[in-house]
């Protein structure tokens, strides 16, 4: 092992060290494309992806960050440094001392984020590993206008790497709820990675404006086991893996550039032994997001109360993009879902899935349960336990008959949903067994359902369509063919033990099994390493009693009445939140009810009124006998915050008197916000929106300042070298340019003034992938630019008078009518005389954001 030293290293007592080695030959993944969409399922072979043992044997070049705390209060300040070498380095363009052949790395300072960006410009022409180990991560962002998403927002962020490895690691996020500045994306972020594992790792605390602790995007193999997410009741993403951004907007770190770099689809992905719970909100941030991912295993996890989204969401979702000479096809790819338990949430699976999806040997309890099965893909639900089940087993959206995707419905294009050799146990009186989703998703035609036990009092509903008919089970059965053999009432699927296997042919070769099975968890789930826990817990415990102090919900149902002459009734609240709240009903004005309400934390205080659900009329808060703010009126599920009252510790008197006869108050809770921190969290966004509207002022201010050219208004010059036309996308006019490399096209433009001029061209919905070169008068300028909605040319100086300007495509050099979408021609003089008089927004102190 060969120790490193630089300014960015600062020896191995911080326990870093890097090896250096030559790469092997990297994994290949070549995108797949096909000339139209196709929709139907494909033959796959289950190839169960395998356990990673990182780091491995090939000699790469070695980051190790070991046995380190960092509290993170800021991304790292290269990141105008990362972003130039990760797009610019490999075009010759680096600064003086800039090596466009090493890694970039920042993390030698204990207060900002790690973050890598291999050296390959691309994941599969990288030599480089990175290893994290043994280390806590305290995630506190404190500067910077973090409202624009930035992946970078994450304790970790890698790149382009072969290998990264993270274990025995913990994850503590304190972004608050309150403060939309300090935001945290992930705890881990890698994107276009060939290899990834995370291992023996503890995450919790809030994550927001992305969709995971543990957030990989385009990697190869992955394997994630052994891991905690706690969402610690608070808004929180689990494990999320994806080609793109997910619910079909596919992205690649490579479109445009080198497609062949992608790695696409990403995968194998192995998800094992992982808990991931308490999780309140919505936020798109499921406990386990996998999309687009070929093949995954989800196996022996724990998944519960994950709040307003998924337990799990797992599919494929790009067979509708286009993307280069044709469409991104329906993969075949496959994944299984078995030996899990899932919670208290919602279940969403095989979304557009080739192969399938097989759902078997899980443990479902109090769960809505989702299929939207389409483009080719069928979910195979097989052998699982559903104990118990409310309402219904399979739904539209919240048991509702409109889809969750309302173009296709819950089924469409192929797709179905067999639910063979399941236990459905419910002590509640069920609405229905099977509800629909959208006009192209009829259940009696998309679900295959027979020898399941249904251990319940026969539903007088079996089956509820699109359009709201119905269907009991004597129909049910007679029209579909479904359940004929299920066992309605107490039973045993050992009763089903010699069904012939082939009745149900699973996908990718895997064997169906019939009667009893072991559903659930096959072993422990979460942390193995305790030393890992005996790191997290006492930072857990110091972390939820700051957040205590700052703000906290006192529930009325709680704490004793003094005094009342109101009605008041005690409800549950749906099983999603949990816990209840307290329907006030004043008969007449006046009627009033008081709580005793326990005030642990002294200091300055905003009080608000939390309401559960929808109230009526107008009502007074005093507390102490004094009356804080306003009267106020919850005529629907938020909250009233009433002013800021100053606490001694104690007991104090909180009273709720109803301003109008027969009001209702519908009391969820009563919230304790520090003022002190309200106030300086309300400064730092009247700032951030300050310099947002700074920065917008001087873009308009130079917006103004250019000459416009309509490229539709201006004379051609000479021959076009391609076709032009004239078009129109949406009221904008353009002239359609479709062009053979080296081809040119020419216009002439009037220059007012002399000067130099930055050139650019706005081009109207540009999909088609090149490069152009700026030409003016005959002669290149300027520089080369990728074809993009606004293409900056670079300058040129000009006389004043007429002069040709025009393009010419150099890229792809086998271009055979592409099309290039012209719509207009800027000028902005850049020397100062002719500059507009702005002042520039202040640099913010993240230096980037």
């Amino acid at each position: 092992m060969i120790e490193f030293f630089s300014r960015r290293c600062v020896g191995p007592t911080l326990g870093l060290f890097i090896t250096m080695g030559l790469s092997a030959m990297a994994l290949a993944w070549p995108p797949e494309t096909i000339p139209q969409l196709d929709p139907s399922p494909r033959p796959v072979e289950w190839v169960e992806p395998a356990a990673l043992d990182l780091p491995s044997d090939e000699n790469l070049q070695t980051i190790t960050v070991k046995d380190r705390t960092f509290t993170i209060t800021r991304i790292s300040k290269a990141a105008d440094t990362q972003t130039f070498h990760r797009w610019q380095a490999r075009q010759g363009e680096a600064p003086a001392g800039f090596d466009a052949n090493a890694a970039f790395a920042s993390y030698e300072k204990p207060d900002e984020a790690l973050s890598f960006v291999g050296s390959g410009t691309g994941g599969k022409r990288s030599a480089e590993r990175l290893v994290v180990q043994g280390c806590t991560f305290i995630i506190d962002f404190q500067e910077g206008n973090f409202e624009k998403f930035n992946p970078r927002r994450s304790a970790i962020y890698v790149e382009g790497y072969k290998e990264v490895l993270v274990r025995d690691c913990v994850f503590i996020s304190k972004s608050r709820p309150s403060d939309p500045l300090r935001k945290t994306i992930a705890s881990i972020y890698a994107a276009d990675c060939v290899k990834v594992q995370v291992q023996d790792c503890y995450f919790a605390g809030r994550t927001t404006g992305w969709r995971g602790h543990i957030n990989l995007w385009g990697c190869g193999p992955s394997d994630i086991r052994n891991c905690e997410i706690d969402g610690r009741k608070r808004v929180a993403g689990g494990v999320w893996v994806a080609t793109g951004v997910g619910e079909g907007k596919i992205g690649f770190p490579h479109e445009g550039d080198d497609p062949s770099l992608s790695i696409y689809p990403p995968g194998p992905l192995r998800v094992e032994n992982c808990y991931i719970h308490d999780q309140v909100g919505k936020e798109n941030s499921d406990g386990i997001y996998i999309q687009s991912v070929r093949p995954y295993l989800v196996r022996n996890c724990k998944v519960s109360t994950w709040g307003d989204d998924s337990l799990i969401d797992a599919g494929f979702r790009d067979t509708s993009k286009k993307w280069g000479d044709g469409f991104l096809p329906n993969h075949g790819g496959m994944g299984i879902v078995e030996h899990c338990e899932f919670s208290n949430g919602w279940i969403k699976d095989s979304v557009g899935m080739g192969g399938g999806m097989i759902f078997r040997n899980n443990l479902v309890k109090n769960a809505w349960f989702f299929p939207y099965a389409f483009d080719g893909g069928s979910w195979y639900v097989v052998g699982n336990r559903f104990d118990p089940m409310a309402r219904v087993v399979l739904s539209g959206k919240n048991g509702q008959t409109d889809g969750w995707t309302p173009g296709e419905g819950m089924f469409a294009k192929g797709g179905k949903m067999l639910f063979f050799n399941n236990y459905v146990k419910s002590g509640a009186k069920v609405a229905a067994i099977f509800v629909a989703g959208a006009k192209p998703a009829p259940v009696a035609t998309s679900v295959v359902s027979d020898y399941n036990v249904f251990d319940m009092a026969p539903p007088a509903t079996w089956a509820i369509e699109f359009d709201k008919s119905t269907l009991n089970l004597e129909q049910w059965r007679e029209r579909t063919g479904n359940d004929k053999n299920s066992r309605i009432g107490a039973g045993s699927l050992d009763d089903f033990k010699q069904v012939d296997p082939k009745t149900v042919k699973l996908p990718g070769g895997v064997e169906m099994k019939f009667g009893a099975v072991d559903a659930g968890l096959s072993g422990p789930v979460g942390v193995r390493n305790p030393a890992v826990l005996q790191r997290a817990l006492p930072l857990l415990k110091a972390f939820d009693e700051e957040l205590r102090a700052e703000s906290y919900n006192v529930d009325p149902e709680t704490v004793p009445v003094t005094a009342q002459t109101a009605a008041t009734k005690k409800e549950s609240r749906p099983w999603a939140s949990g816990g209840g709240y307290q329907t006030i009903d004043a008969k007449n004005a006046g009627d009033s009810i008081t709580f005793r309400v326990p005030v642990t934390y002294p200091g300055r205080y905003y009080v608000t009124t939390l309401a559960a659900l929808p109230g009526s009329g107008n009502w007074r808060l005093a507390i102490d006998d004094k009356p804080i703010g306003e009267a106020f009126a919850l005529t629907k599920r938020g909250g009233a915050r009433h002013g800021v009252v100053d606490f001694t510790a104690g007991e104090h008197a909180f009273t709720f008197t109803a301003v109008d006869a027969g009001a209702r108050l519908v009391l969820d809770a009563v919230r304790f916000d520090n003022a002190d921190l309200v106030e300086q969290q309300a400064k730092r966004q009247q700032e951030a929106r300050g310099r947002a509207e700074a920065a917008k002022q001087a873009k308009a201010a130079i917006d103004a300042s250019k000459i416009k050219f309509a490229i539709p208004e201006l004379p051609v010059v000479g021959k076009t070298k391609g076709h032009l036309s004239e078009s129109v996308v949406k009221g904008r006019k353009y002239r359609l340019w479709q062009a053979s490399a080296q081809d040119v096209v020419m216009f002439e433009v009037e220059v007012p003034k002399a000067g130099t001029y930055a050139v650019s061209i706005q081009t109207a919905n540009q999909t088609d992938k090149g490069v152009v070169q700026l030409i003016v008068d005959k002669a290149d300028a300027g520089k080369p630019a990728k074809l993009a909605g606004t293409m900056s040319l670079g300058d040129v100086t000009l006389t004043e008078g007429n002069h040709s300007v025009g393009l010419r495509l150099i890229e792809p050099k086998n271009a055979k009518d592409l099309k290039v979408r012209l719509e207009r021609l800027d000028l902005l003089a850049q020397d100062k005389a002719n500059q507009p008089a702005v002042e520039p927004p202040a640099p913010q102190p993240d230096g980037g954001e």
